[in-house]
């Protein structure tokens, strides 16, 4: 099935969507679906192909590919990251807005990729300084734009009930360490 479900607005989407996918499970019936939508893709298939040129670039559940990406082109395929070029000294990337283990095996010129669920306002202890340049509510959360001094573009952070929030204020920037990627540069986008 090729983009099966992209003509239809979201609600009709996922009730005809789950309604499909019961179908198919209840018969037994493999197939394939096509989809340029990451969560869709997520959200109907036991296993994912994801492709790039023509090619299956990474193949797994869900869950591998989001977690576990083999390359910066997977990882972005389904995030929309904050990337940072860094550099990795001895086992550590120090970034801005905080130091990071280096993955075993890297050293020099890397990508360190932040999502945007990762970036905690107003932590408990330090934190890194930021300016909120930008809030927009977008239902579920907020995404809020981020200046942060040795960083060269604006961060981005998605935050549940972030109304407290307003442009212009001061805040205190930390990073949850399990949402960080850092793929090395000389890799041509695979993991380090």
């Amino acid at each position: 099935m090729d983009e099966p479900f992209s003509n239809l607005d979201q609600r009709l989407r996922e009730q005809v969507r789950e309604e499909t996918m019961e179908l198919l499970r209840e018969e037994g019936i493999s197939a394939v679906v096509v989809t340029h939508d990451p969560e869709e893709a997520m959200h109907i298939a036991d296993r994912i192909a994801l492709m790039r040129k023509g090619r299956i670039v990474q193949t797994g559940t869900a869950e591998e590919l989001y977690f576990r990406p083999q390359t910066l082109f997977a990882a972005r395929f389904f995030c929309d990251f904050n990337e940072i070029e860094a550099v990795a000294t001895n086992g550590v990337v120090t970034t801005p807005i905080g130091v990071f283990a280096a993955p075993a095996g890297i050293e020099g010129a890397c990508t360190v990729c932040v999502r945007p669920q990762a970036l905690l306002l107003d932590p408990a202890e330090g934190g890194a300084p930021a300016e909120i340049t930008a809030r927009r509510f977008l239902g579920r959360v907020d995404r809020l734009r981020l200046r942060v001094e040795g960083l060269a573009q604006d961060l981005h952070a998605r935050l549940r009930d972030a109304r407290a929030f307003r442009p212009g204020q001061q805040v205190r920037l930390a990073v949850d360490a399990r949402d960080v990627l850092i793929f090395a540069a000389d890799t041509h986008g695979r993991p380090c």
